[in-house]
C-alpha cells in the first residue's frame, strides 16, 4: 500500500513528482505506482500513455521496456495509446519507423520488439490506408518490413559482426 501524502505547498508536490519520475527511470513499475498513487496521473492506460509520450526527462529505454511488457492487457493498452500519438500519415514505412524511435528505445528482447513493431504496423496501416493497399498482406507485411529494418539496422551497428 502506497501512502497518499497531503501537500502543504506546491514545492513539496513538485518534489514528489520528481521522485516518482526518478523511480520510473530506474524501476518503471514502481514509478507508475507512485505517479498514480500520488495522483499525478489517473490509473487509465490513456492517461499514462499521454504522460510517457509528452514528459521530458523520462528514460527512453525505460519507456520502451514498460510499453513492451508482455502478458499484460494494461501495458498493451498503454502501448496502443502511446504509438497512436505518433503522426505517421503520408510517410514511407522506414521514415515513420525512424520517427517512432525518437520517442523510446527498443527493448533488447526480440519478443518485446515484435510486440512494439506489431502495434506500430497496425497504427501505420490505419494512418496510411492507400499506402497499405500497395502491400499485399496489409499491415502484416508492414510488420515484417519494419521488423526486418530493425534487425538489419541492429546488425549494421553491431560491433560483434564483421
Amino acid at each position: 500500500m502506497i501512502h497518499r501524502p497531503t501537500y502543504h505547498n506546491e514545492q513539496e508536490r513538485k518534489r514528489q513528482y520528481r521522485i516518482a519520475l526518478n523511480f520510473f527511470n530506474k524501476k518503471p513499475e514502481r514509478g507508475v505506482q507512485l505517479l498514480t498513487a500520488w495522483r499525478f496521473v489517473d490509473d487509465s492506460a490513456e492517461s499514462l500513455a499521454n504522460l510517457l509520450f509528452g514528459r521530458r526527462g523520462l528514460s527512453k529505454q525505460m519507456i520502451g521496456e514498460y510499453i513492451a511488457t508482455l502478458h499484460s492487457t494494461f501495458h498493451s493498452c498503454v502501448l496502443k495509446y502511446f504509438i497512436g500519438q505518433i503522426d505517421v500519415r503520408g510517410m514511407e514505412v522506414d521514415v515513420a519507423l525512424r520517427k517512432a524511435m525518437q520517442y523510446f528505445f527498443l527493448p533488447k528482447e526480440a519478443e518485446k520488439i515484435d510486440k512494439i513493431i506489431q502495434e506500430f504496423a497496425q497504427h501505420y496501416a490505419k494512418c496510411n490506408p492507400k499506402r497499405t493497399k500497395q502491400f499485399r498482406g496489409g499491415w502484416d507485411t508492414i510488420h515484417m518490413i519494419a521488423f526486418a529494418v530493425i534487425m538489419l539496422n541492429t546488425d549494421l551497428h553491431s560491433p560483434n559482426l564483421k
